[in-house]
């Protein structure tokens, strides 16, 4: 079945970047639930537990960690200022580098996450002031549940051997 390869890489938790594919099925029917042999190419990467999986329906099949990508993320900032004579307003700001580095001899789509601090108090608000990339248009349902997450999501193509570098900050 026909796929679309995509590489995440979250290097707030892990420098390693895992590989995902998105997968329609389009045999003209709908396939029972079962175990199922993921192969890339001629390489076994191994079982996945199959659901139930209807005609024209898409699924999210993992393939590992690719050794020949990597992500890593590094503070740039991290500063506490206050202000204010009676009563304190205290902002933190924080600013990051996020890198991923592509190894390989072709070029790759890549979904880089990252996130920000989330608050249920109104008086504690957090906002991210500066990204060198524009955020992914996602769908509306996603993105609404990544703002409530804080969950930042960038989506590019990265050449091969190739490098890019996102910067973000927030307070």
């Amino acid at each position: 079945l026909a796929s679309e390869i995509r590489w995440t890489a979250f290097p707030r938790a892990t420098d390693k970047v895992f590989v995902t594919a998105k997968v329609k099925n389009t045999v003209g029917s709908a396939l029972p639930a079962g175990e199922a042999r993921v192969f890339v190419g001629p390489d076994y990467v191994g079982p996945f537990a199959l659901a139930d999986w209807g005609q024209d329906k898409e699924i999210d099949a993992g393939l590992g960690v690719d050794c020949d990508v990597e992500g890593t993320r590094e503070t740039l900032k991290n500063e506490r200022s206050t202000s204010g004579v009676f009563t304190k307003d205290t902002v933190h700001t924080r600013a990051f580098r996020l890198s991923v580095k592509n190894h390989r001899d072709r070029a790759i789509d890549v979904r880089l996450v990252d996130q920000l601090p989330v608050s249920n108090d109104e008086d504690l608000g957090v906002k991210m002031t500066d990204t060198t990339l524009a955020l992914a248009a996602l769908p509306a349902r996603e993105a609404e549940t990544n703002k409530a997450r804080g969950v930042l999501e960038w989506r590019f193509a990265l050449a091969a051997k190739a490098s890019l570098d996102v910067r973000f900050a927030f307070e």
